[in-house]
């Protein structure tokens, strides 16, 4: 699990070998693995306040043992653990879905926009006209008031 630039805990089910500045833990019988995950990930900040180094943060192995952790019994923690997967994969899911969306709405947009398809009722012809004539273009972001009337509204950004 990658915190901050350098900062990574590792939680194994077995022993392996791991890279200077891994923090590897083998949880033992109390605690379930997935459970384990979820709570470090909710620590992060604090496990960010514990790093050190000059090269790159890490956080001590003296630290990390001695960090007091909230602990519910296994079966609570195999409960919330399974309650947090199921809504990891429902995002998972959700993000799959979106990703679908997006490139709908990427490749209907190339189709409308360049004319390739056209909707039903519309079949006037398209002008080409240059920017210049159909938009003011301002140099200085102070007018943009003027421009809009003196009223604020929302403007969307391009940028991403």
């Amino acid at each position: 699990m990658f915190l901050a630039s350098g900062v990574i805990l590792v939680i194994l089910k077995e022993i392996a070998t791991t890279n200077q500045g891994f923090q590897s833990l083998i949880p033992l019988e109390k605690i379930n693995n997935e459970f384990l995950y979820y709570l470090i990930l909710t620590l992060k900040n604090k496990l960010l306040k514990l790093a050190s180094g000059s090269t790159f943060l890490e956080v001590s192995p003296n630290k990390i043992k001695n960090l007091l952790i909230p602990l519910p019994p296994l079966n609570e923690q195999i409960a919330i653990a399974n309650i947090l997967s199921d809504l990891d994969r429902y995002l998972y899911n959700l993000d799959a879905l979106i990703l679908k969306k997006e490139s709908v709405k990427k490749a209907l947009s190339f189709e409308l926009l360049s004319q390739r398809k056209r909707l039903k009722g519309f079949n006037q012809a398209w002008q080409r006209v240059r920017l210049g004539d159909i938009a003011n273009y301002l140099m200085n972001p102070s007018k943009i008031a003027r421009f809009l009337g003196g009223c604020k509204k929302r403007l969307n950004s391009f940028a991403r």
